[in-house]
């Protein structure tokens, strides 16, 4: 899986972590997948402000120019921080079988289309579908 999939599983896995009437072998998963994954996410943030850090605009004081409540950089600076998030969004993380779903531990819960597709590479599929 890629690291942004696996960020944006998280987001689905933590918002549904906290609706009731999940059962306890749902939930006990999903709090493992969130701390097996604490350290991509970590990791992703990091390095993230890392590349904003060392290419977002200063003034004349050093300190960055932020407008709208976001770093400014200059067009050559913004596409190559676009590039660099881009690969850092695409870096391989393993997920274990074990840290998958069946279709049974989710059926009882809602989801969006938006987030199915978010944790579809988190689902174990019947090999016939």
């Amino acid at each position: 899986m890629k690291l942004i999939e696996v960020l944006n599983a998280r987001k689905v896995i933590a918002s549904k972590a906290q609706a009731k009437g999940v059962n306890f072998g749902t939930s006990f998963k999903f709090m493992k997948f969130i701390k097996a994954t604490d350290e991509d996410e970590k990791f992703y943030n990091e390095k993230r402000d890392e590349l904003i850090k060392s290419l977002a605009m200063k003034d004349d004081n050093g300190e960055f120019v932020i407008e709208n409540n976001q770093y400014k950089f200059t067009d050559e600076n913004f596409a190559e921080i676009n590039k660099q998030l881009n690969e850092l969004a695409a870096t391989e993380v393993e997920i274990p079988d074990k840290m998958k779903f069946t279709e049974q531990e989710l059926d009882k819960m809602e989801f969006t289309i938006e987030e199915v597709a978010a944790i579809y590479e988190l689902l174990k599929l019947d090999e016939n579908e």
